[in-house]
């Protein structure tokens, strides 16, 4: 039973994060209420929208509210300008305030205070400082909302939650001063609503998919987005499960399986490596769906594999865990840094850093099929321990100094 319950507005629903944070509230007890962003659920992130994740709409929409306030676009700022006291009206009841995206922007326009910062992007929204295209008028535009949002940082927010403690995520944080500000906590991205639990929700395309798995051992998925690999790090790095999953077929006789998403401008890169390294018989491409099918399709596989560029794992890792599946993840430090910095074990998962580390993880799990299981009853304890309403719990913690 908890202890007292808050008013909670949460600001933006990028990757649909925040919906799922204000339904683990909301089973607090807490009345938490999302406020969307103009540009949420829109343009390339037109799938992120709460009725893609979700079976019970109806039960939870009286409690988002859709805003015309801007996710930090430069011509969309005058329209919070113009109208700052209707949208600090938006905020005066509320306990505590959440926000990802422009968030800290926005509440130094509206000077309120943002009690905890969860930004979606690697190393912060707006916080970089080497923007630059060919573009005068574009740059200057950045840097205004730039200073902007640094400002709300510095003076209007209290915490910045991360997970990774990556010096490429820390990099704009320290930079800007704001390492006093961080702590260790992550956003519960997945929501398992119970009817998925209980297997009640299937479609055809999903019944599809699973007679498809039936015929193949180990099948393997990955939708993490593909993206264009250029000059420099990145974090996604689907090439090197697909070099890994290449030598891991060829060397051995197996019926495995790659499930593929097709997501992201790099997916032509992939379908290339793909096609030079002879496997497409061994690999299946699915569309972009919505999480709530998207789990579904999670629960029927063998092994999962999120970003392997070296980070703590995103949307995609917490989609695996929740659904108890083990998974590959590069997450950019030992086991042991990972415990100290976070102050939480590793769920039991695969580390791999090369292709070579992700083709012997798939021997090895071909071989042990009693492995997978074992990883998968740890990772549903480490869930029910370290995940979801816990996550929840955790953070109101933090906002009242328990």
């Amino acid at each position: 039973m908890e202890k007292e319950k808050y008013r909670i507005a949460l600001i933006g629903n990028m990757n649909n994060n925040f919906f799922s944070l204000m339904r683990y509230f909301r089973d607090l007890g807490h009345d938490a209420v999302l406020f969307l962003y103009r540009e949420d659920g829109t343009g390339a992130n037109k799938h992120f929208i709460p009725e893609n994740d979700t079976w019970s709409y109806n039960k939870w929409g009286p409690y988002i509210i859709h805003t015309r306030i801007t996710n930090g676009k430069f011509h969309r700022l005058p329209n919070i300008f113009i109208h700052r006291r209707k949208y600090q009206k938006y905020f005066e009841s509320f306990d505590f305030i959440l926000g990802c995206g422009f968030s800290p922007g926005l509440c130094n326009i509206l000077n309120k205070k943002l009690d905890l910062f969860l930004p979606y992007s690697f190393a912060g929204e707006y916080t970089g400082k080497n923007y630059k295209t060919n573009s005068y008028l574009r740059n200057l535009k950045y840097r205004s909302v730039n200073k902007i949002q640094i400002t709300g940082l510095r003076k209007n927010t209290r915490y910045i939650g991360i997970l990774d403690f990556s010096e490429e995520n820390l990099i704009n944080y320290r930079r800007n001063g704001l390492m006093d500000k961080i702590i260790s906590t992550s956003i519960p991205m997945v929501y398992l609503e119970n009817d998925l639990i209980s297997g009640k929700i299937e479609n055809d395309d999903i019944l599809e998919v699973k007679e498809i798995f039936k015929n193949h051992y180990p099948v393997i998925l990955s939708h993490v987005a593909h993206v264009k690999y250029l000059l420099g790090w990145h974090l996604k790095r689907n090439d090197l499960l697909i070099k890994g999953f290449a030598e891991f077929v060829k060397e051995q006789e197996t019926s495995a399986l790659l499930v593929l998403l097709d997501y992201g401008d790099g997916v032509p890169d992939s379908k290339k490596l793909i096609k030079e390294l002879e496997i497409e018989n061994s690999v299946i491409w699915l569309p972009k769906m919505p999480r709530k099918n998207l789990l579904n399709i999670i629960k029927n596989i063998d092994l999962g594999c999120g970003e392997l560029g070296g980070a703590t794992w995103g949307g995609t890792g917490w989609e695996f865990l929740a659904c108890g599946k083990p998974f590959i993840q590069n997450i950019g430090m030992t086991e042991d840094e990972f415990i100290k910095k976070t102050g939480i074990p590793l769920p039991d998962i695969f580390l791999a850093r090369t292709e070579f580390d992700v083709k012997n993880i798939l021997q090895s799990v071909s071989e042990n099929k009693a492995l997978l299981d074992q990883k998968s009853s740890n990772i549903k304890t480490w869930f029910e321990n370290y995940g979801g309403k816990n996550i929840a719990r955790k953070i109101i913690d933090i906002l009242t100094g328990v």
